[in-house]
């Protein structure tokens, strides 16, 4: 509804603008004493009820009484004007497309995001898990030499790894105990729900999300799922994702687990490098894990400042908080 409503509101810009810029043009003209044909440019009136195109298709040749346009004539050297303005009003009108795709794909990022939000409050009551990978991932891209779009990219693409967990059931999410079988299953369908729900979109960050999404669980030597990829087969933006998602997940609470401290799980990562973890990456994300920790203590975080003021989250609060009530 949101991108329908723009699309309508840019139609309607686009027209008043290319009118307005094509009186300005034709004031430009009469002022100058350019004639077209030995006749001045048309004048545009201002009145609600003026078709500001009829001025424009008089101008370019003769129009029947029905309203059909006359034949084609040859060009003459006075035309040539028309052709100048065409470009100028082509280039105004991909220039306004360029800015609402823009703006189009920020309400279309903000909608995941929150859709990932959604997903995570399962594991995560805080809603803070999506902005620490995300952030956490764009330190360690950084780290790697990797250029400031792809590290911005990544950044945003990451919060968004575990979005498909929307489409998993709450029951086999909320299990405090290991899965079994059927349930281990079930919730590996996320890394594949996440990426069609992200697919299809032509925002390069929404683009690597749905990769990342895809496939933060592949591991190394292939055991992973759900691709089986081996080593660099999978996509880096991923293979960094997987470590920040990992070191997160194992120093937070989980529904199935306590929050291990630093140094374990800095270990636990360590020794499963070459096995689940891109060994290139090890050196990296211990230096950046040095800097990060200060950051997380002081909650210099990215995304952190909004959550005070995030809708989706402020309604999850005020729902748990009620439903503790009635549990006293």
């Amino acid at each position: 509804d949101e991108a329908q409503l723009g699309m309508a509101y840019a139609k309607e810009l686009v027209e008043y603008t290319t009118s307005v810029k094509r009186a300005k043009f034709y004031r430009q003209m009469t002022e100058r004493g350019v004639t077209i044909d030995g006749h001045a440019p048309p004048t545009l009136h201002t009145d609600a009820n003026y078709d500001p195109f009829v001025g424009v298709r008089q101008w370019l040749g003769p129009v029947r009484a029905g309203g059909e346009a006359a034949p084609p004539v040859d060009k003459k050297p006075g035309i040539a004007k028309h052709e100048e303005l065409t470009a100028i009003h082509e280039e105004l009108a991909k220039l306004r497309e360029a800015t609402l795709k823009k703006e189009i794909r920020t309400v279309a990022f903000k909608t995941a995001e929150n859709w990932a939000l959604a997903a995570e409050f399962f594991d995560d009551q805080t809603g803070q898990h999506c902005y620490r990978v995300g952030h956490l991932a764009g330190m360690l891209a950084r780290q790697i030499g990797m250029n400031d779009t792809f590290c911005m990219q990544v950044e945003h693409a990451a919060r968004l790894h575990d979005i498909g967990k929307i489409a998993v059931n709450e029951m086999i999410l909320l299990k405090p105990g290991a899965l079994d079988k059927a349930e281990l299953t079930a919730m590996r369908l996320h890394a594949e729900a996440g990426a069609k729900m992200l697919q299809g979109s032509d925002d390069p960050v929404l683009k690597m999300a749905a990769q990342i999404a895809l496939h933060h669980h592949e591991w190394w030597d292939g055991r992973g799922y759900p691709r089986h990829f081996i080593g660099r087969a999978t996509p880096l933006p991923a293979r960094i994702c997987a470590l920040a998602d990992v070191y997160d997940a194992l120093t937070n609470v989980r529904p199935y687990k306590q929050a291990w401290p630093h140094k374990k799980s800095v270990e636990e990562i360590l020794s499963l490098s070459g096995v689940q973890f891109d060994p290139d990456l090890m050196k990296p994300f211990l230096k950046v894990l040095e800097r990060y920790v200060g950051a997380l203590a002081a909650r210099d975080i990215p995304g952190f400042a909004d959550m005070d003021t995030n809708t989706l989250i402020m309604s999850r609060k005020k729902l748990m908080d009620t439903i503790a009530i009635g549990q006293v």
